[in-house]
């Protein structure tokens, strides 16, 4: 009651479980009912059941006597022969013990002895003790006779009406008996059919041990990680972490004492989110909550809240600390091995080689396995599919197929003897998936894996035995042939399930992944140097567009940009742009779309797999990969049909691989584009599955290939096919002048193609060629190679010379410069003495200028993406031309007293002399004349005092560059270096008047524009353009001459 009032885990769980499958028939079909659940909780509890059963018999003794006056009158009125009752209390404790004593125990070890070797002993039994209720009512039995006996002796006392009551108590108690005895005989014929067992083993998985683990694995999900739902729950004052905790030492750490093997079991989440939300950051610093940071138990404590920037109460904490529920830790339960039990009767059938029992098994098997998943849908999920335990990503539908695996391991044992019970086993991953009559592609992709480990698993049964017999051959040969013939049966399956839907999305979807796992079969036969697995599915790859029925459409294919469709066009996720170019304007043909689409993958997947072989196979000892790459490249098959089948496009010259690096390379530059990243997934499936075995425990390192690690392999085969030179491929050349390729794609082709470009006096890594062969060869591929990077290129320029500036970027440019050239006036010590103000009035003092800097034009082009940034021309290159400005200025108001000095010494003194009728000035130094030793006094503290110099530590306006740390008196020493002339100023600080920058109408202070250059159209003049008004009130005091 409290769970439910307060709002626990366990009953939010609980309730979520009801509310998702309430519409669900098949759910309401096999769970158990009201009275299957009642006599199952009576089953496991039952110290409880017979507390219950005596309380109720015992109340029902007080009710009859309360109730004397009025039932004694009625029953010596009604029922005339009631006071004869007691006299037959013997014969019904007779019988009863005769049930209990004789018949229960000879039906339940008759169960017992039947099913005592039955691998699924243990969960048949279970269902039986529970669905039958031969526990509570063996109970209920021995209960009834002693409370008969109980009846006996209270009827010394002599009192007819208790002995009454006491009997008819019985009696209706032994009427329960009968019924739960007379449930507890029909279910125990039912175990003994298989049929009806069958449904008795369904209801109690679905009710007991599913729905079970699946409600277990959610609470334990959210007592990890209760932030995630915390936050989802409710607005909190302060967001509670849900991954990353506060550091344990700087952290308030709230704790809750447990016993020994207790732990957190339950939250009460409704005063738990109150308590949260009274929580309110204290202080300027970062706040954070940490609900269970999940540290572990120390010194039989639990941390159940860790804070930083938090504080509350004892009152606060007391209650923070009852909303959390202790009790038993949890079971620990193998979840790995969790669906092992559904197995049983199959390993069981197998164990006898018991082949009739073996299929009803597997049949059996695949019918509970597709009655789980149906009975746990809601909606577009499924709990079978989508609920781990967390940090344990494994679901249970994923755990059904890796007990699958095993399975398989232990069937193709029997090959040795026989393939019946093998044969059996490769059809049961596509009814796994057929017999689900759904469309999900989770389901379609652990159907297809399952198959292909199969695969697998015949393979490494052949490899693993070194001498076969004559049959053994013959019949391992054969499963191979029936495999091929199984995998290709996915087609017809999956043109049911999708195309009937008209889910293009989802249709693709699954053939791209039976495509890569047939590539993976193919692979593994490779690897594993089996002739006879190579050549089956090397005939299985080339005849994949023929089983799927994919016919031509020229038509589409010419109007089109086919060349670049890839699997992303069939899943929406191009973008529209790109979706427009490829179709040239044209109508949409699914059909043609899909037909097309699948023949690029083909040739993709083709071209992957060749590379790869060159990339990281080396040659076998039966598999010749030379001529398995030419087959693949000029589809033939080793054992022609006879028929006419539809074979993928042969790839016979440079261009064709070009064209497909092309189609990747374009794809790839679509932020909406996968199809990249799936075949750079499958390079690092492959490298790490031929990689051998891992050590658990172990950390293992090593780079991660993708797709582009196969590119120099591509141009290897490239090379292999050049036997003369060709020209640009007419698909490419028409899409470069439609414009299918935006500026950075063309960048992106001419990068990636310059690096296939290959050395003509390399020699030959590799088995596709000689060395005479390679020097012949990779001229005319050279030559190929730079047609397609000059058009590219030759397009780029063309782009670069059309577009427009953009004036948005400059205008961007001059708002950077303005709102920085402010605080680089105030940190020069000149600059910051003028008074600056920008002004927009009209004077014949404004002195115009400007910087020129040469740039690439693309640079600051218009829709060619790759613009500079605002930032890329710093203001202090504004400020510097402005400080130029102001020493020119100074040394034309130099004024008429000037003296030549041959030391720093004599120039000190003289400045010293000065600053006695002088108050704030600035002496600037000019040139390196003096330069080494402007530094070195610094440090030379004994003519400080000599040359009235002060040293100054920590100047009132910062750090300014040019500025000296000390003074001569009130007199600052600025140095200017790297000068031709060699002089000083002597300034007042007052002399420096008001500093004035032109302000345009858009606020800005500076006028960026942008002119081709002529000598060079790729090259632009950038100008950045200002009007100044430096104002100087008086002249220079005096100026010295360093001779």
């Amino acid at each position: 009651m409290l769970s439910k009032l307060f709002k626990s885990v366990n009953s939010l769980v609980d309730r979520e479980l009801r509310h998702n499958l309430r519409m669900n028939s098949e759910y309401r079909k096999y769970r158990w009912n009201v009275f299957e659940r009642l006599l199952a909780w009576c089953s496991t509890y039952y110290g409880r059941a017979m507390l219950i059963l005596w309380v109720g018999a015992i109340m029902i003794v007080l009710a009859g006597l309360y109730l004397r006056p009025v039932l004694a009158p009625f029953g010596r009125q009604y029922f005339k022969g009631i006071e004869k009752l007691p006299d037959g209390l013997s014969d019904l404790l007779g019988g009863q013990l005769t049930i209990i004593g004789i018949v229960f125990p000879l039906v339940v070890g008759l169960i017992s002895v039947l099913f005592q070797k039955k691998s699924t002993r243990e969960h048949i039994q279970s269902a039986y003790q529970l669905y039958s209720g031969y526990m509570f009512a063996g109970l209920s039995g021995l209960s009834l006779a002693a409370f008969i006996l109980v009846s006996e002796l209270l009827s010394a006392r002599g009192d007819k009406y208790l002995d009454i009551c006491l009997v008819v108590v019985a009696i209706i108690w032994m009427i329960m008996n009968i019924g739960l005895s007379i449930w507890f005989f029909i279910q125990s014929l039912n175990v003994l059919d298989d049929r009806r067992r069958d449904r008795i083993m369904l209801k109690y998985f679905i009710s007991k041990v599913v729905a079970q683990h699946i409600r277990t694995a959610m609470v334990k999900n959210w007592l990890a990680l209760p932030g995630r739902y915390i936050n989802q729950m409710g607005r909190l004052n302060v967001s509670v972490d849900v991954y990353d905790s506060p550091e344990k030492e700087k952290s308030d750490l709230l704790k809750l004492k447990l016993k020994m093997d207790e732990c957190v079991r339950d939250i009460y989440t409704l005063p738990l989110l109150f308590l949260l939300r009274r929580l309110k950051p204290v202080g300027t610093g970062p706040a954070r909550i940490r609900v269970l940071p999940g540290w572990g138990i120390h010194n039989s404590e639990v941390v159940i809240l860790a804070t930083t920037g938090i504080r509350y109460n004892a009152i606060w904490e007391k209650l923070f600390k009852l909303c959390f529920i202790r009790g038993s830790k949890w079971e620990k339960t193998n979840f790995l091995n969790f669906t092992r039990g559904f197995y049983g009767e199959i390993y069981d059938a197998l164990d006898e080689r018991n082949l009739g029992a073996f299929e009803e098994a597997a049949d059996r098997l695949v019918s509970t396995f597709i009655t789980l998943k149906r009975c746990f849908q809601y909606g577009d999920k499924n709990y079978i599919d989508d609920v781990s335990i967390s940090f344990f990503p494994q679901s249970l539908s994923q755990s059904f197929h890796n007990d699958f695996y095993r399975l398989a391991e232990e069937v193709v044992k029997t090959l040795d003897t026989t393939s019946t019970y093998f044969r059996k086993i490769i059809h049961l991953p596509q009814s796994f998936y057929r017999y689900r009559g759904e469309d999900r592609t989770g389901e379609l992709q652990q159907a297809l894996q399952s198959q292909c480990d199969i695969w697998q698993i015949l393979i490494d049964w052949n490899v693993g035995n070194k001498a076969l017999s004559v049959n053994q051959k013959q019949r391992y040969v054969a499963m191979l042939q029936h495999f091929i013939g199984e995998w290709e049966s996915w087609h017809m399956w999956l043109r049911l399930t999708f195309k009937n839907n008209v889910d293009t999305a989802g249709y693709t979807e699954a053939l791209v992944s039976h495509l890569f796992r047939s590539m993976e079969m193919l692979i593994t036969a490779i690897t594993s140097d089996d002739i006879d697995a190579t050549d089956l599915s090397t005939d299985m790859f080339m005849l994949w567009l023929n089983q799927g029925q994919f016919h031509n459409h020229y038509h589409e294919e010419y109007l089109w940009h086919s060349l670049f469709l890839t699997p992303d066009f069939l899943l929406h996720s191009v973008s529209d742009n790109c979706q427009s170019c490829i179709l040239r304007g044209a109508s949409y043909n699914e059909k043609a779309a899909l037909s097309l689409t699948m023949r690029n993958v083909m040739t993709d997947l083709r071209l992957f797999l060749s590379a790869y072989m060159v990339r990281y196979l080396g040659q076998q000892k039966n598999v010749n990969l030379l001529t398995v790459i030419k087959r693949l490249l000029s589809p033939s098959l080793v054992a022609p049909t006879g028929a006419y089948n539809t074979l993928p496009s042969a790839i016979v010259g440079q261009t064709d691989i070009i064209d497909v690096i092309l189609r990747l390379t374009f794809c790839h530059a679509d932020e909406h584009s996968n199809w990249f990243s799936r075949l750079s997934h499958m390079v690092e499936r492959l490298t790490r599955n031929n990689k051998g075995p891992v050590i658990s425990g172990r950390i293992y390192m090593s780079s991660v290939d993708d797709l582009n690690t196969l590119y120099p392999a591509f141009a290897d085969i490239a090379v292999m096919l050049s036997v003369s030179e060709q020209r640009i491929s007419q698909k490419v050349v028409t899409a470069i002048g439609e414009g299918i390729f935006s500026f950075s794609d063309k960048k992106n082709i001419v990068y990636t193609l310059k690096s296939l470009t290959k050395s003509t006096t390399e020699v030959a890594e590799n088995f596709l060629k000689t060395s005479e062969e390679y020097a012949t060869r990779v001229v005319f591929f050279n030559r190929t190679l730079d047609m397609y990077i000059s058009a590219f290129e030759e397009s780029i320029k063309s782009d670069i010379i059309k577009a427009e500036a953009d004036i948005d970027l400059f205008r961007r440019i001059d708002m950077n410069i303005s709102q920085n050239v402010v605080d680089d006036i105030k940190k020069d010590h000149l600059l910051s003495l003028f008074e600056f103000t920008p002004d927009t009035g009209i004077s014949e003092r404004w002195e115009k200028q400007w910087i020129n800097i040469g740039i690439d034009k693309e640079s600051v082009a218009k829709k060619l993406g790759r613009t500079i940034d605002p930032t890329f021309f710093p203001s202090t290159t504004i400020a510097d031309n402005i400080l130029n400005t102001v020493h020119r200025k100074l040394f034309i108001n130099r004024g008429q007293l000037s003296e030549d000095i041959g030391n720093l010494d004599e120039l000190f003194h003289k400045v010293k002399i000065f600053m006695k009728k002088e108050e704030d000035c600035t002496l600037i130094v000019y040139g390196d004349c003096f330069s080494r030793k402007l530094y070195e006094l610094e440090y030379c503290t004994d003519k400080h005092n000599e040359l009235g110099i002060k040293r100054v530590s920590k100047p009132e306006k910062g750090y300014q560059p040019h500025v000296l740390q000390y003074m001569i008196g009130n007199c600052t020493i600025y140095f200017v270096p790297d000068c031709q002339d060699n002089y000083s100023l002597l300034v007042r600080n007052s002399s420096f008047g008001r500093l004035r920058l032109f302000r345009y109408p858009d606020d800005t202070m500076f006028c960026t524009f942008c002119r081709e250059d002529a000598d060079d159209p790729l090259k632009s003049i950038m100008t950045h353009l200002w009007e100044l008004d430096a104002e100087m009130t008086d002249p220079v005091i005096a100026m010295f001459n360093h001779v």
